[in-house]
């Protein structure tokens, strides 16, 4: 019983070192809040190259192609790369636009490759070596640029030789569409609102985002590249460059829409991959990170970021210790000071949880949303992030256990058509998985309730929300895998959400 209830609190301490994290942002956010008071005239415009990597989105590559080609900067010192590895219409279409707009005097090029290799990573080295700028923004086929992209990050990129990358902030035209896409915007608003920001302005490492950011061409070369051995290029090329000595800058008054996942299977997806690549990231970069010629307080900060997902791997064994705990008491009639560090392991708990509530809920008045709908979306958060464990495991065993290397599986977009109806990765297994753990927590949080604990009802408490995310996360899964995607409330939620 004493054993269980140390390797609980064990577990929940580490919890709160995650959670005291967020708070650490917190206050470097508040701290270190500055704005950028860079001169916004241009007397010298440099050559500037767009690449906008697709891969079969025929659902949003004409709306890509058109708010690029709206961005604002002189025609003759922009060229625009569609990095086009698709194999069904998408092609025809991008093809189709690029000379559409190569007739109206728009240098824009409609790029295919050989082969797929490498993927996206493969796609952006390609389209470098072909290019003719001196900086290279990057755009996912889920974005719409923001028209005065350059216009704001080519200022600042000039102000300092030093810097390799400015990382703009994702916004999201759908973030209303669902309860589900609700609770994606709060998680990815506390990333772009507080974390990044606080990363910059207290000069800490901090990463690119894979869309949405302007890079210095001769930073990319200096940093070995783009390299395909992990599922995060992006996170891993902005790691090596700030290894190298360049600086990243972030500018968080400068926002982009993009598309949130619409299906839960579709979010698993990419949580997956974002899980797995930073997991692969972590290994890869370890012990370059520690002979860093860098302050201690920046490494120790790309250390916590690249194995942040970790924390997943702690919360579920923090679960599975409940009914041991509780079996235990019951059964040995345990006396109280036994117990004792179960009660420091909810303070702990309770504690450290409120680190990333504070940190959610002030990305989400900055964004201007009444109380109400914070907490609404932040307990979805919470419980949407307990369900999401069998994925973020999952990636953690094949890169730390299996060695296994994944394809890169893309996140489709819909945009609100329903021209191509594309399918991710199958989770039929993982989706019962889910639903026999969140029964499993279902009962471990009644026996919990009346058992030895009872007179513990927090943990029982958190077993029930437990059980609650994994539910929901199995069972939506399950009905999307049996079921069909409404092609018609795609297109209603859509037109609500706009």
């Amino acid at each position: 019983m004493v054993v269980v209830s140390y390797l609980y609190l064990i577990t929940t301490i580490i919890l709160f070192l995650y959670g005291l994290h967020f708070y650490i942002l917190v206050f470097l956010y508040k701290k270190n809040y500055r704005r950028f008071l860079v001169n916004s005239k241009i007397s010298d415009y440099p050559y500037v190259t767009i690449q906008l990597p697709i891969y079969n989105e025929a659902n949003v590559v004409e709306r890509l192609i058109k708010s690029a080609i709206s961005i604002k900067y002189p025609k003759d010192k922009l060229e625009i790369q569609v990095l086009d590895d698709s194999t069904d219409e998408t092609k025809d279409i991008a093809k189709e636009l690029c000379e559409k707009y190569t007739k109206e005097g728009y240098h824009i090029y409609h790029i295919r490759r050989p082969s797929r290799e490498g993927y996206k990573a493969g796609a952006l080295k390609y389209g470098l070596d072909l290019a003719k700028g001196e900086f290279i923004a990057i755009f996912d086929s889920d974005f719409i640029p923001n028209p005065d992209f350059l216009e704001k990050t080519i200022p600042v990129i000039l102000n300092d030789p030093k810097i390799a990358l400015v990382q703009s902030r994702w916004d999201f035209y759908n973030r209303n569409y669902s309860f589900l896409t609700r609770v994606q915007a709060t998680a990815l608003d506390g990333h772009f609102i507080v974390e990044q920001k606080a990363r910059s302005d207290s000069s800490l490492w901090f990463n690119f985002n894979g869309t949405a950011g302007l890079w210095r061409k001769s930073a990319i070369i200096d940093s070995g590249n783009w390299e395909n051995d992990t599922l995060t290029e992006d996170l891993d090329l902005s790691y090596r460059a700030q290894i190298k000595g360049w600086k990243n800058v972030y500018m968080d008054d400068l926002g982009n829409d993009s598309e949130l996942p619409i299906t839960m299977n579709v979010y698993k997806s990419q949580q997956f991959r974002w899980a797995k690549g930073a997991f692969q990231c972590f290994k890869k970069l370890f012990p370059k990170i520690v002979k860093a010629k860098a302050p201690i307080k920046s490494k120790l900060e790309a250390l916590v970021h690249l194995i942040n997902y970790a924390a997943y791997i702690f919360l579920f064994i923090n679960f599975l210790l409940m009914f041991p705990l509780s079996y235990a008491a019951n059964l040995y009639n345990y006396n109280p000071w036994d117990v004792v560090p179960v009660y420091f392991s909810l303070l702990f708990f309770i504690v450290g949880i409120f680190g990333p509530v504070t940190y959610f809920f002030i990305s989400q008045k900055k964004r201007g949303l009444r109380s109400f709908y914070i907490v609404n979306n932040l307990i979805g958060l919470i419980i949407l992030n307990f369900g999401l464990t069998v994925t973020i495991i999952k990636a953690f065993i094949e890169v730390f256990v299996l060695n296994k290397k994944s394809e890169f599986v893309r996140t489709p977009k819909y945009s609100g058509k329903t021209k191509k109806i594309y399918k991710t990765s199958k989770f039929l297994c993982q989706a019962i998985s889910e639903i026999l753990i969140g029964i499993w927590g279902v009962f471990v949080a009644y026996y919990t309730l009346i058992g030895g604990m009872k007179h513990l009802p927090g943990i029982s408490f958190f077993a029930f929300v437990y059980s609650i995310g994994f539910l929901w996360v199995g069972l939506t899964s399950l009905k999307e895998e049996l079921g069909k995607i409404n092609l018609k409330k795609i297109e209603l939620n859509a037109q609500k959400s706009s």
